[in-house]
């Protein structure tokens, strides 16, 4: 097939020409959009069109997926034909961006928003998605992992070759690769150290699979920077330009990373062993021996919005490019340390992750670095979403006031002596306000005052970590003392700095605040050793957490893995811009290491783990090695050491490589299997194939989430991939449920498969709370554990909509409580509005919710009086244009920064439902994309017994339920005003009504032929 880029380069030039002659009219703004088309892509074409014969890997007759094959290039340009049919019936030249055919059937384009609506409808159409920013998420843990030593895995063979991913292919998507650092050499030295030029050849020619490339571009010269190591190394930017991003200063137009954080995540995957780093330390990525293809698909522009001028981003229809080229070229791994949609598993980047599954590449990502509840990034159940954990032993250092007193923090540093100790506001510039210099930034410390000693610098002020200690080497001090300032933002961080330095926590500021106040003080630092110290493995704080919004089947994220203070390769930072130019004309830089922490670092531990499951059991696919991993995860722990059972936080557990590569059992999916989910969850047949549909439910996942009204039972099924005939037995480990497993045992031969039903019944677990547990099946030697994540509900039924402005309707509701129950019909009261102007889009970190009470760049929020605590409130927020191309999210505050509720589909109209819990609520809007000022009106209902308009009966209900059985309900209103609509609800408590006993609520909307549309009041359990 030809290349991706040249395919993006002739498409783009074609109608660049086109677009020139004809513009879009002026009136109308445009967005870029990936368009996703329902004929298969080629992996999972089957065949059945004449002249074009099957193209998809198929088991049963041997068929595996070549890209380079001509049926696979005829079926490219057969699509892309359509492609163009769809296009043309907008009636005018369209710039387009990139042509997907091997893992997603779709192109990028820049639309306005009536042209995307209109492709949304148009025969063929699967999706109209805007292209959108992704953030990057952003030594030891071979050791902690049990790789290394005398019984360690490394020392293990397969075929006469050490199980250490010899030949193995790892993709990374990320921001590229440095190609001068030790990690990605093909030499080494007599004792065995990479090394550039020299020495001898550590690895052979590629293998004969590898289809990909190195191409030289701008300070990336592929004769030099790509080996038998480095594979291959190739650009995605089609996006970025598509969007008229303009590239930063800082970054080089070509696969040499500038970020740091690909080279990063590459070396922790599969970097080589012994690569030298500082201080006599050494690294080593997970599967040394795997060979690494760098696909630069995130990119450094120019963010005037922030003090360094830049900011990395990843474009998802860039990620989407590199994911089919990496797939294109026979990766077997692919690592994606970028964020992800969270609240869909059909959007393009997932079904791109799906692409590569089909055609055997195991797909790793990051959870994302949100922090809270339903923030995981990566939903699709043919993903590893990795959170983040600590890890035995973290780099510290104390520092030892002249007193005696010491005091240790996250530290990387060398020994510094006795020197001057002093804090930063004491000794700021001429003219700078103490009050800013405390921060550190840069120019605010007078040289003179600072030069020999060691500063005391607050941490915040908007500043980097390492941008402060920066200040603190121009200054010519000796070292740092960076302190936190907040209990909520207290964590401890071991950056490499550009002076010693010592990070503390708040507990220990004031101490050393006064005694600097002292006569004459002094301090030294000493050298810093990893400390085992606190228990681990431990979730880190900012790992984000599920079960996540996109399916209520799929429990997320997947397994965790160490990301804390992971020491590993980076990109050297050149001093001045003649210093890049320099390295941008072929000069050599010198090799660069970091200290990072986030899901990024977690994420490709996985990938190298799934690397050496991929040479250990070449007749593992994807989901078996998926399976694996998780299967075999042991317990994190809470800070206090106990076991910490949070599944929708840590997933399956913590990895455990010497489990993964002997799991015992594992839990088959197939491609029909993923036809049949894929028709479950409402996709069309040529999308998911000709498969029945299934229940999405039954999808034979190693995890289960379910959510049940007092009893339910879940299907799957597992096969022994051990080497001889087993029986497991299986046990449940619940609080609040009763359950058993159909069959309790089973036996198996090797390669048989056994299924196994599990009947579940809510004891006392409480109503709308997920209860996590596990089921294990052991044999004595193996431990095959599967996290639950289980809620109970008080009731179940369907909601009402209608066009009729009087009608009845009859509903059937069952019941999870057997007791008394009150029933409120309740509709919409008075509308609240407000208007304002969101300046901007939002680049910063987080979910973007808490910026707003700062105001950050692309926020805004107004705040709104409740009138009873309790209510059920919707809120909604609506462009004033509804063209705009920003993508407006909502966010609601019930009266605490530490709480909100959020809407934040890809729309610029969101409207949420929620119980309001105070007497005040602000209202937060955050636009994800979009230029200049968007103005937006925010409306706000309570839903009350005595609604503004109309009036909700319901009759057919018992005073007293029983659990299990059906009702019929009768729900009638009458007095709804024509071309009123969003009408209410039932809500059903247990007993009395009151906001703690709400068993559940029936919707209803009413949309009489004459209003202009509502969505519909959300059930609330």
């Amino acid at each position: 097939m030809t290349g991706l880029r040249t395919r993006v380069a002739l498409a783009g030039a074609a109608l660049a020409l086109l677009c020139a002659a004809v513009p879009a009219p002026a009136a109308e703004t445009s967005g870029v959009y990936i368009v996703t088309l329902a004929d298969p892509p080629a992996v999972a074409y089957a065949g059945g069109v004449a002249g074009l014969p099957a193209t998809a890997p198929d088991a049963a007759t041997g068929r595996t997926f070549d890209a380079t094959s001509a049926a696979v290039f005829a079926y490219g340009r057969a699509l892309e034909r359509r492609q163009d049919a769809v296009i043309a019936t907008l009636g005018r030249p369209v710039r387009t961006g990139y042509r997907f055919t091997t893992t997603v059937n779709g192109f990028t384009a820049r639309l306005t928003a009536a042209e995307a609506d209109r492709l949304r409808g148009a025969p063929g159409v699967v999706s109209v998605t805007p292209d959108r920013a992704a953030r990057l998420e952003a030594l030891r843990t071979p050791q902690v992992l049990g790789l290394t030593g005398a019984k360690g895995i490394w020392s293990r063979s397969v075929d006469g070759r050490t199980l250490t991913g010899e030949d193995v292919i790892v993709g990374v998507v990320d921001s590229g690769i440095q190609p001068e650092n030790p990690a990605v050499f093909d030499r080494v030295d007599a004792k065995g150290f990479p090394v550039a030029a020299g020495g001898t050849k550590a690895y052979g020619a590629p293998p004969a699979k590898w289809k990909g490339r190195c191409v030289s571009e701008p300070g990336f010269s592929a004769a030099t920077a790509c080996n038998d190591k480095l594979i291959g190394a190739r650009t995605f930017h089609a996006g970025f330009d598509l969007l008229d991003l303009q590239m930063a200063a800082i970054e080089y137009p070509s696969a040499r990373d500038s970020n740091g954080h690909g080279s990063h995540t590459a070396a922790t995957a599969a970097g080589n062993r012994n690569a030298p780093l500082f201080e006599g330390a050494l690294s080593s990525g997970l599967a040394p021996r795997a060979r690494i293809a760098a696909y630069k698909a995130c990119w450094s522009y120019v963010d005037l919005s922030v003090i360094t001028g830049a900011t990395s981003t990843c474009i998802i229809s860039d990620v989407v490019a590199a994911i089919e080229q990496a797939t294109e070229d026979g990766v077997d791994v692919v690592n994606v340390s970028i964020g992800g949609y969270g609240d869909t598993i059909t959007d393009p980047l997932s079904l791109a992750f799906l692409g590569a599954t089909r055609a055997g590449v195991f797909a790793a990502a990051s959870a994302g670095n949100d922090g809270e509840n339903g923030t995981v990034g990566h939903q699709a159940p043919w993903v590893t979403t990795v959170a983040a954990t600590t890890y035995k032993g973290s780099p510290k250092a104390t520092i030892t006031l002249g007193n005696g007193t010491g005091y240790t923090g996250a530290s990387l540093a060398t020994a510094v002596p006795a020197a001057p100790f002093v804090l930063a506001d004491a000794i700021a510039g001429a003219g700078v306000d103490p009050a800013v210099a405390i921060f550190c930034g840069p120019g605010t410390l007078d040289a003179t005052e600072a030069a020999g000693k060691i500063v005391v610098c607050d941490r915040g002020g908007g500043l980097a970590r390492v941008d402060k200690s920066a200040e603190v080497a121009r200054a010519g001090g000796a070292g740092m003392v960076l302190v936190n300032v907040s209990p909520d933002a207290d964590n401890l961080v071991a950056d490499l700095h550009a002076v010693p330095t010592v990070h503390l926590p708040v507990a220990d500021r004031t101490a050393l605040r006064d005694y600097a106040a002292t006569s004459g003080p002094t301090a030294a630092i000493g050298q810093f050793a990893f400390v085992a110290g606190t228990p681990a493995p431990v979730l880190a704080d900012y790992s984000s957490a599920g079960p996540g919004n996109g399916r209520p089947e799929v429990l997320k994220p997947d397994v965790s893995a160490p990301g804390s203070d992971v020491i590993d390769a980076y990109a050297y930072k050149p001093a001045s811009r003649a210093e890049h130019d320099a390295i941008l004309a072929g000069a050599v830089a010198p090799a660069a290491y970091n200290v990072l922490s986030g899901t990024s670092m977690a994420s490709p531990h996985v990938a190298g783990l799934a690397a050496l499951i991929r040479q250990a059991r070449p007749d593992f696919g994807p989901l078996d090695i998926r399976s694996a991993i998780m299967t075999s995860a042991t317990n994190v722990v809470s800070l206090g050491g106990a076991r910490d059972r949070r599944v929708d936080r840590a997933g399956a557990g913590f990895i455990d490589p010497a489990g993964a590569l002997d799991p015992g059992l594992v839990y088959p999916v197939s491609s029909a299997d993923l036809d049949g989910y894929l028709c479950g969850v409402g996709l069309p047949p040529s999308v998911c194939g000709s498969g029945r549909a299934t229940a999405p439910e039954r999808l034979n996942q190693p995890s289960v989430r379910m959510t049940m009204v007092g009893s339910g039972r879940f299907v799957r099924k597992v096969k022994n991939v051990g080497k001889t005939t087993a029986t497991y037995t299986a046990s449940l480990d619940l609080r609040g449920f009763a359950g058993k497993v159909t069959p309790a045992s089973l036996t198996l031969k090797p390669g048989a498969t056994g299924a196994f039903t599990v009947d579940l019944t809510a004891t006392t677990a409480p109503y709308g709370t997920a209860v996590p547990g596990y089921l294990t099946w052991t044999d004595g030697t193996h431990r095959v554990r599967s996290p639950l994540l289980l809620t109970t509900v008080g009731m179940k039924a369907t909601d009402v909509a209608s066009t009729q402005a009087t009608t009845t309707v009859e509903r059937t509701v069952r019941f999870g409580y057997a007791g008394k129950v009150t029933v409120v019909a309740m509709g919409l009261g008075p509308r609240q509005t407000a208007r304002g102007t969101v300046n901007g889009h939002f680049t910063g970190q987080g979910a973007g919710g808490s910026e707003c009470y700062r105001i950050a760049a692309g926020t805004s929020h107004r705040d709104f009086a409740i009138a009873r605590i309790g209510s059920l409130v919707r809120v909604r927020v609506a462009p004033v244009d509804p063209n705009t191309t920003a993508d407006l999210d909502l966010y609601v505050h019930d009266g605490d920064l530490g709480y909100y509720e959020a809407a934040t589909k890809d729309n610029s109209t969101e409207t949420l439902d929620y119980l309001a819990q105070k007497a005040f609520t602000r209202v937060c809007v955050v636009a994800r994309n979009g230029d200049g000022a968007t103005p937006y009106t925010i409306s706000l209902w309570e839903a009350t017994a005595k609604p503004a308009t109309g009036a909700l009966v319901v009759s057919g209900l018992p005073r007293t339920v029983v659990a299990g059985l059906d009702y019929e309900l009768s729900i009638g209103w009458s007095g709804l005003a024509a071309g009123s609509s969003d009408f209410g609800g039932v809500l059903f408590y247990r007993g009395t009504p009151s906001n703690e006993n709400l068993l559940g609520s029936i919707a209803v909307t009413v949309r009489p032929p004459k209003s202009s549309g509502s969505s519909t009041l959300a059930a609330v359990h």
